[in-house]
């Protein structure tokens, strides 16, 4: 307990295995938070319970090894994102069981898997889907230059929602794609690939994918990529019907559009690497061109008076902007001293929207990272990082939001109460070390309702990890 602030996290993993090709893995965890002492309970986002339960077995066979992986997690909380959700309750379950040969040349690999998401609130469910997926994939080696990989894939979805058209929607997609990595003369590799995909609800997509790798000698690479990308619109877009309140008294109407095009990337890349003697130094640079972003435009209005021209009566999901962005990333790692690495990332991005009297935009121009991690001796070691986001703008239907810049920074100190094969470590977490009450996702324009978000707090906790 710390000045109000009431929280619990609790983690168990125990694995084991025997002497016939079998090994597993069990988890638990829960995570509780009673809110920070100020907003009750309705607090926003900082008043949830989380239970974790996690299996993963293994059992090797004479060519391969099949894996079996399930997992649990039920979350409670009060959620005020654009829907505002008193007492709802998110439960996610999967299981999926997957075939592999790590150790064959040519390897074959096949998985299937089953996950359901469920969202329940004041006894309605806003979003409850099913989604099964499978695929195959092989691998072959044509001489010594060329290896191919190539595969199947197929994920079928329903969703079942109170807050959308009637009736039950789903959507098939079966794609096959292909991989060739060429070793070519002088220190050249070429990467050529594509992917097709059938959606019921789109059609056919077709994604390029290319890549050239130089190795420049001086253990220096130089690597340069083109390729397209898509993603499907979200059931949520497509399908919604409901109602959401503006303002105390206020509400409007969100439709659905079930003909939204996919969102579609195409992007180019370029990198250089450099490997040191004790690290290396890494710069990524990117271009980006999207078309087709989702988002809500009005389309009927409240009337005028009693409230202000342009309050939207109706909010309809449509294609409604295209952008574009770049930037570029510094990345390296050094070992400063024998008992101390550092660990330094840059990373610059912009973002052009050509729609931005209506589109929305949330993206930082500049993030910094350090870290630095140190062995102090005598079983001590401790860890010092820092986080700088630079000032985030927010377009929302004209009106511009931003958040400030901001920098947290965290510290670990640990003692290995016992070293050698079975270690076990005890440590003293801090995260935000100096209380910076930033706002990570500006909110919304004042409108008499419950804030979004809830500024980010300073949090201590003791860690007990090991081997037992």
């Amino acid at each position: 307990m710390l000045g109000g602030y009431k929280s619990d996290y609790d983690e168990l993993l125990a694995s084991g295995k025997d002497d016939h090709g079998n090994a597993f893995a069990f988890g638990f965890g829960y995570n509780h938070t009673g809110g920070f002492g100020t907003a009750g309970a309705t607090g926003m986002l900082d008043n949830y319970a989380v239970t974790l339960l996690t299996f993963d077995g293994e059992h090797k066979l004479a060519q391969g090894r099949l894996r079996l992986q399930a997992d649990y997690a039920q979350s409670a909380e009060n959620l005020f994102q654009v829907l505002y959700l008193m007492g709802s309750h998110v439960t996610t379950s999967s299981v999926s069981l997957r075939y592999e040969q790590p150790d064959v040349q040519d390897p074959l690999m096949a998985r299937m898997s089953y996950t359901n998401f469920k969202l329940t609130s004041m006894s309605t469910t806003p979003d409850e889907t099913h989604t099964f997926e499978g695929e195959v994939q092989k691998q072959n080696h044509l001489g010594n230059r060329h290896t191919l990989v190539y595969g199947l894939s197929w994920s079928h979805t329903v969703l079942h929602s109170d807050i959308s058209y009637p009736g039950e929607h789903y959507q098939d997609v079966f794609g096959a794609y292909f991989q060739d990595e060429w070793k070519l003369p002088q220190r050249w590799i070429g990467y050529l690939g594509f992917r097709i995909d059938d959606a019921t609800l789109l059609g056919t997509s077709f994604s390029p994918r290319i890549s050239i790798l130089k190795n420049l000698g001086n253990r220096q690479t130089l690597r340069f990529a083109y390729g397209t990308s898509y993603q499907s619109p979200p059931f949520v877009n497509s399908y919604i019907d409901t109602v959401f309140p503006l303002a105390p008294g206020l509400t409007a109407s969100a439709l659905g559009n079930p003909k939204l095009k996919s969102i579609t990337l195409d992007g180019f890349e370029l990198d250089w690497r450099q490997e040191l003697s004790k690290g290396y130094v890494q710069i990524n640079s990117y271009y980006n061109s999207i078309s087709n972003i989702i988002g809500p435009i009005p389309t009927a209005f409240q009337p005028s008076p009693p409230y202000p021209p342009g309050t939207p009566a109706t909010l309809s999901y449509v294609n409604l902007s295209d952008a574009t962005s770049y930037g570029l990333e510094v990345d390296s790692a050094l070992k400063l001293a024998r008992n101390l690495d550092a660990h330094f990332n840059y990373a610059y991005n912009y973002e052009h929207l050509q729609n931005v009297a209506i589109a929305g935009a949330f993206a930082p121009n500049h993030m910094l990272n350090m870290a630095f991690d140190a062995d102090l001796g005598r079983r001590w070691e401790a860890f010092l990082g820092a986080h700088l986001v630079g000032t985030t703008s927010v377009n929302s239907n004209g009106v511009i939001t931003s958040a400030p810049a901001y920098i947290n920074m965290d510290i670990r100190l640990g003692y290995r109460l016992r070293e050698g094969k079975e270690p076990l470590t005890l440590a003293l977490v801090v995260h935000n070390l100096f209380a910076d009450h930033h706002i990570e996702l500006p909110p919304p324009p004042t409108n008499g309702l419950p804030a979004q978000v809830t500024p980010l707090r300073t949090v201590v906790y003791i860690t007990l990890s090991g081997k037992f």
